[in-house]
């Protein structure tokens, strides 16, 4: 499915004079987007006063309406053709759901979608798994293959060791803190900060999406 400019041109070849109600949809689905990055995808939920945040309160009609309707209710009010329906429904897919049970909220992920692009690890998910294990290691961690625990060795009600099957015994390690990775990992972010598709002298540009995980790893992406 293609993402920016590319997706209208397919709706209006599949619904001619859609164009406009895609824009309006996909706006609301990047409002929903950064108000859900803003005020949730950040929180611990751990104060109530979390909810009453002016942004959140603003759209407490526009969210109320969206988490009480059905994602495939919220696409069919505003476009007849199936396969549109079906390419602005299929968000529910990733929550192993159906949009008649998905709540229309969830039409946000058509902005990283549609907007932001879908991107991929390069070098397949093995990637990473690789950037996870040097993550590891620069945090000291030592990595032993194949090896077999035979037992697990305690003090005092606290594990000190293990013993392996070729009789070497492997302390634990001490309490002290471990080194500071120097590898930058993007943080939970606001939305002054969250990637945005922008235009620099007619290329695209896309930035990091809260969902790619990889890149949080140290692994490449490419959209």
């Amino acid at each position: 499915m293609p993402s920016g400019p590319g997706i209208f041109r397919l709706a209006e070849s599949l619904e001619p004079g859609v164009g406009e109600k895609l824009r309006r949809y996909l706006e609301s689905a990047g409002d929903s987007y950064g108000i859900a990055v803003d005020r949730f995808l950040c929180t611990t939920f751990s104060d109530p006063r979390s909810f009453l945040h002016p942004a959140t309160l603003r759209r407490s009609v526009k969210l109320t309406t969206l988490i009480t309707q059905s994602l495939a209710g919220f696409v069919e009010k505003q476009f007849r053709d199936h396969r549109l329906r079906q390419m602005l429904t299929y968000p529910a897919v990733f929550l192993s759901s159906h949009p008649e049970r998905t709540p229309a909220l969830y039409h946000l992920m058509s902005h990283t979608d549609l907007v932001q692009g879908v991107r991929f690890p390069v070098g397949g998910f093995a990637a990473v798994v690789r950037s996870l294990e040097n993550l590891a290691r620069e945090q000291g961690v030592e990595f032993r293959l194949g090896a077999e625990v035979t037992a697990i060795r305690s003090a005092e009600g606290r594990a000190t060791g293990v013993e392996l099957t070729d009789g070497t015994l492997l302390d634990a390690p001490s309490s002290s803190p471990p080194p500071t990775s120097t590898t930058p990992r993007p943080a939970c972010s606001r939305r002054s900060s969250a990637p945005t598709r922008r235009s620099t002298g007619g290329a695209a540009s896309r930035g990091w999406a809260p969902s790619s995980s990889w890149p949080a790893c140290g692994a490449s992406s490419r959209s």
